[in-house]
């Protein structure tokens, strides 16, 4: 008997790496910076920018 529990995944595909925790991360990081300088919407703009090049690096990087 088969151990392994039922995928609702397609046969063949694997799981890639996410890259939300990096995002949710820098946006909030941001924020906190941001608003030390006055600014917490330039701050959660530039976490937000930073945050998706990560991301995309991330998707990017897992795809291989």
């Amino acid at each position: 008997m088969n151990s392994k529990p039922p995928s609702n995944r397609p046969a063949g595909t694997t799981s890639g790496l996410a890259g939300g925790a990096p995002l949710a991360l820098l946006m909030i990081a941001g924020v906190i910076i941001g608003g030390e300088y006055g600014q917490p919407t330039v701050g959660l703009i530039a976490g937000t920018a930073i945050g998706v090049a990560i991301a995309i690096f991330i998707w990017r990087r897992g795809r291989r």
